[in-house]
């Protein structure tokens, strides 16, 4: 990002797109002032609105990063068996 005016607020929004589908998070930002500051909320409202909150388009299912732990965990799980098993037997 560039041409950012200090002490000013922002709207960032940000979008994935991959297999699992499209994900998009909104959020609202300011940047600090000269003297490195924070700012106050944005007149009107008191404080800056929390982030809406994010949206999937991906049919419903998992999203793709919880279903690749809950895989990984299973094979893990699965080879400590095995090799439990196969230990226990020698």
């Amino acid at each position: 990002m560039s041409d950012l005016v200090p002490a000013t607020h922002y709207v960032l929004q940000l979008t994935a797109h991959n297999a699992a589908g499209v994900r998009t998070l909104t959020c609202h930002v300011a940047t600090l002032t000269l003297l490195g500051q924070t700012v106050a909320p944005p007149a009107g409202g008191g404080q800056v609105s929390s982030p809406a909150p994010a949206t999937t388009t991906n049919g419903g299912g998992l999203d793709g990063s919880l279903a690749i732990s809950a895989i990984l965990a299973i094979i893990i799980l699965a080879t400590v068996l095995l090799l439990s098993i196969y230990c226990y037997k020698r």
